[in-house]
């Protein structure tokens, strides 16, 4: 999830100027919030499950730069086999990349062959998001499981903002169809 508040702190503690209990308190909340995405990131990237959560990050790659969702799953097995990362050391290069919003240099790899979607910019996805999580989801989910007749360059899409917005997705084993877990 893109967020605003580190600048905002950033300037916030410019104009407090020499208020040391407005300066502890700032940074008390700054702390705070960078940490708010840990719970999400250990549930996705501790999924390992042949229809694991997927993961929206960056890439560069010989083929593509730019955003790309991922099942979990296929993601460390690649790590594991391009880097000989075990679980530990994969789940915490991952918070770091995400964290940081930093792209995977893959460089070298099929991203197809990976198991990786290329994520385009969707106007109706982005108007949607914009209305805030619950009315995104309606728009998009009957309950849990997505509704028919959204193609894949908009489904790739919906997954990459339900991500942003800290809430997991993964195809469901019996039906087949897009899920989200809150």
């Amino acid at each position: 999830m893109e967020s605003q508040f580190p600048s905002v702190f950033y300037v916030k503690l410019i104009e407090c100027g020499g208020n040391s209990n407005v300066h502890s308190f700032l940074m008390v909340l700054l702390f705070l919030f960078m940490g708010q995405d840990a719970p999400f990131y250990n549930k996705v990237l501790g999924d390992y499950r042949r229809n694991s959560y997927f993961v929206a990050v960056g890439v560069q790659s010989d083929e593509y730069t730019g955003l790309t969702i991922i099942e979990n799953d296929n993601l460390y097995y690649l790590f594991n086999r391009i880097k000989g990362y075990d679980k530990e050391k994969y789940k915490a290069f991952m918070k770091e990349q995400l964290l940081n919003k930093i792209n995977l240099d893959l460089h070298g790899v099929n991203l197809k062959k990976s198991g990786f979607f290329k994520v385009a910019t969707i106007t109706s996805v982005e108007e949607q998001a914009s209305k805030g999580l619950e009315k995104f989801i309606g728009q998009y989910f009957r309950g849990k499981v997505i509704r028919g007749g959204i193609g894949a360059a908009e489904r790739n899409a919906v997954i990459s903002k339900l991500f942003e917005f800290g809430v997991a997705a993964y195809i469901d084993d019996e039906t087949g169809y897009l899920a989200i877990s809150r």
